[in-house]
C-alpha cells in the first residue's frame, strides 16, 4: 500500500496540474521564503514549494494554493524536522499564518 501511495505522489508531482499550481504558489509570496522574511527580516528566494498539510495527510489539499508555501531548502528541512519532532500542528499553523499575513500585508 505504501508503495502505491508513493507512485501516486510521484505521478502527481509530474502532472501539469502540479506544475501550474506550483507556479501560482511561488507568485503568492513573490518567490521569497517568508520564514526568512519574518524571522530574520531577510529577503531570500525560495527553492521548494512545500505542502503545509502533506499529501499523505490530506490528498485533497494537493492543489489548494492556501496549502502551499515557497521555502528555501534549509527551511524546508527545518519544517520537516519540526514535523518529525512532534511539532507538526504547531508548525502547520505557523506556516498558514505567515502566508496569510504576508499576502494581506502585500495585498496579494
Amino acid at each position: 500500500m505504501h508503495n502505491d501511495e508513493q507512485k501516486k505522489f510521484q505521478r502527481f508531482y509530474s502532472s501539469k496540474q502540479w506544475k501550474g499550481i506550483r507556479e501560482l504558489a511561488i507568485s503568492d509570496t513573490l518567490a521569497i521564503d517568508i520564514i526568512n522574511y519574518y524571522k530574520f527580516n531577510r529577503i531570500t528566494q525560495g527553492e521548494r514549494v512545500h505542502h503545509i498539510i502533506e499529501l499523505n495527510e490530506d490528498y485533497n489539499k494537493r492543489l489548494n494554493r492556501d496549502n502551499l508555501i515557497y521555502l528555501t531548502e534549509s527551511n524546508h528541512k527545518f519544517v520537516h524536522k519540526e514535523y518529525n519532532k512532534g511539532n507538526k500542528v504547531k508548525m502547520q499553523e505557523l506556516l498558514l499564518d505567515l502566508k496569510c499575513r504576508f499576502m494581506q500585508e502585500f495585498g496579494l
